[in-house]
């Protein structure tokens, strides 16, 4: 394993790639509404391809990750890149929504390798201190891609069409491409995995009988979906409901997306993992009810963007706790079960992204909020066994 002498080159090309699923999800939110008026189709269609883009995620997850195992991660991350490109162009000349949802499709599935493949070099090439430092710069950067992906779409936007977006990506694309061919092969032929059918089907069903890790898999990708199911709608909410510019909203975004960072670094704050869970899910249920409430009833942006900022506080607390206790019930199999943990939460929030724009995007935007929170709310209370084990101690 080599030693890290300094930040290098690779660790922060893999930081950005890790990044890319998140800069091809949120850099075109602020264009919904201009999407709309370009394909003259309804809100709830936009927010379709926003589902298709991250159920390609959630697929592309399970199958790069172990096709590089077999083939080596330099010639799946080109393949993969390539594809993205490809996919980005069709995006740009897409004549109607349905294609462009098609196209948004495979953009989803081909930039999710930049994501399983980053890590994937990492873990090859790095061990012990050095790894803890190189992914220290790989979950950095993956945090903050989010809070400016949708102020680098404001921007576009206010010198460009929404096409201008996806050129943006386009040029990200091919800088990627042209810094992986000076990357050097991680996984030697030797160690690469010839049997990839066998087993990926065995770990995967080994790892899905695990009933405490199906569990927090579940807890993560429904507070996830609240997440997600915001993120859909809120192009709309603040854009056409509360009359404000695209650059102000990605503004708004980025602050919401600074309240999940908070929250995850206070959730390390607690001693007792358990209690913190208790403690996220409680808030994140009441602030799911009183955000639909403001939401519906008051019509002030800032309160409801006080309010998100809360909920979304409590969504930063619950999302480490419930990986962590998902990985530690699952150690023997820990890629598979980070691929499933990855590809669920995408999964899942691809069909709250739907969801939440049947209808009134107000109604839709407050039922999806608090079925996730609840659920979220009930597997905490009501089936984890870590709960069981507070009762039985009490009684």
């Amino acid at each position: 394993m080599r030693k890290i002498a300094s930040i290098s080159f690779p660790i922060i090309l893999m930081g950005f790639l890790v990044g890319l699923p998140a800069l091809t999800t949120d850099i075109y939110l602020p264009g919904f509404p201009a999407l709309t008026k370009f394909f003259g189709t309804s809100a709830s269609e936009i927010q379709i391809s926003l589902m298709a883009t991250m159920i390609g995620i959630a697929t592309g997850q399970l199958i790069i990750g172990p096709l590089s195992d077999k083939y080596g991660r330099k010639s799946t991350l080109w393949i993969s890149l390539l594809l993205f490109l490809f996919s980005t162009l069709l995006c740009i000349y897409s004549k109607n929504v349905q294609a462009f949802i098609v196209f948004r499709f495979i953009q989803g599935f081909s930039c999710s390798g930049g994501m399983v493949i980053s890590r994937a070099v990492l873990t090859d090439t790095y061990s012990g201190q050095d790894f803890s430092r190189a992914l220290s710069v790989n979950t950095a950067i993956l945090g903050f891609t989010p809070a400016v992906a949708p102020i680098l779409g404001g921007i576009i936007l206010t010198f460009a069409p929404w096409q201008g977006e996806f050129v943006f990506l386009l040029g990200m694309g091919l800088i990627f491409l042209f810094c992986s061919l000076g990357l050097k092969e991680s996984l030697p032929r030797e160690k690469r995995n010839s049997d990839l059918s066998n087993n990926m089907i065995n770990n995967l069903l080994v790892t899905l009988k695990n009933k405490t890790f199906l569990l927090y898999v579940l807890i993560f990708s429904f507070s996830m979906s609240v997440l997600f199911a915001f993120i859909s709608s809120s192009p709309f909410i603040f854009q056409e409901y509360y009359k404000l510019s695209p650059l102000v909203y990605s503004l708004f975004f980025g602050t919401n997306t600074i309240a999940i960072t908070a929250g995850t670094l206070l959730s390390s704050c607690f001693k007792n993992e358990r209690k913190t869970l208790y403690f996220g899910a409680s808030g994140l249920l009441i602030m799911s009810i009183i955000t639909s409430l403001i939401l519906i009833l008051v019509n002030s942006y800032i309160i409801f963007e006080i309010s998100i900022f809360i909920m979304f506080l409590f969504t930063g607390l619950i999302n480490p706790i419930a990986t962590a206790m998902a990985l530690k019930s699952n150690r023997e199999l820990a890629g598979t079960a980070s691929a499933i943990l990855g590809a669920s939460s995408f999964f899942f929030g691809g069909v709250m992204c739907s969801l939440a724009g049947i209808g009134n995007i107000l109604y839709a935007t407050s039922i999806a909020l608090n079925f996730c929170a609840l659920l979220v709310f009930s597997m905490v209370f009501r089936f984890s066994p870590s709960y069981a084990g507070i009762k039985n101690i009490k009684s």
